[in-house]
């Protein structure tokens, strides 16, 4: 509601003409053209870890499912290559941007339908967590702290997981995001939801506070 780094703020109460503006803004940066497709954005920090490894893989079944794909990682030269080349044979499909860049990062999180973070190994993580803030739900692999964060979609769902590195496990999540997504009041709930989620210590406190009384309770 007070990033002044997006193009148009938002809130829980108010998501669709904010963050349709963000979502054409992003568009516009990433060449992706205007369709009725979810956007798939992507944050890799460390391309060892960040699950680009079964992204690869399946990236072109995912555009012909139905997905736009907008990444954002200062990965090693492998990485550069192939997402470089993909955004070139795809174009208006796919879009890259191989820099380590602040804004480009917040315009993914405020811009995106979904946000993939399919990680090898994540001991915590906060771009989750910055994901439900901006209401782009999260496909997350249940390791570590996203495991912690992100719970499969349900009436008490945030986003959507899966528990194998794997290709066709990180792609069956996708094609769950992808067919609520097109349920548009089913979607906006899930939206919602995800931004209602309060990771902060005040209610992390709490729960360390509650685990500590029931250990002293046993003791």
């Amino acid at each position: 509601m007070t990033d002044p780094h997006i193009p148009a703020n938002y809130g829980i109460d108010d998501v669709s003409e904010g963050k349709s503006a963000c979502k054409k803004a992003l568009r516009e940066e990433f060449g992706l053209a205007e369709d009725s497709a979810p956007v798939v954005g992507m944050v890799a920090d460390s391309a060892e870890d960040s699950g680009l490894d079964i992204v690869m893989p399946v990236v072109g079944e995912m555009l012909a499912l139905g997905f736009q794909l907008a990444v954002v990682s200062p990965g090693d030269e492998k990485y550069e290559k192939f997402f470089t080349e993909l955004a070139s044979r795809r174009r208006g499909e796919t879009g890259a941007r191989l820099v380590d860049s602040e804004a480009l990062t917040r315009l993914i999180y405020a811009g995106s339908d979904i946000f993939l973070m399919p990680n090898k190994t994540e001991p915590c993580g906060f771009r989750q967590m910055v994901a439900l803030r901006y209401g782009a739900v999260p496909v997350v692999r249940e390791t570590g702290g996203l495991r912690d964060a992100v719970r499969e979609n349900s009436d008490q769902g945030n986003g959507f997981t899966f528990s194998a590195y794997d290709s066709g496990d990180m792609l069956s999540a996708c094609m769950r995001a992808r067919n609520l997504y097109h349920d548009g009041g089913g979607w906006a709930s899930l939206v919602r939801r995800a931004m209602r989620c309060d990771n902060g210590w005040t209610a992390a406190a709490a729960n360390y506070m509650d685990m500590y009384r029931r250990v002293i309770a046993l003791s």
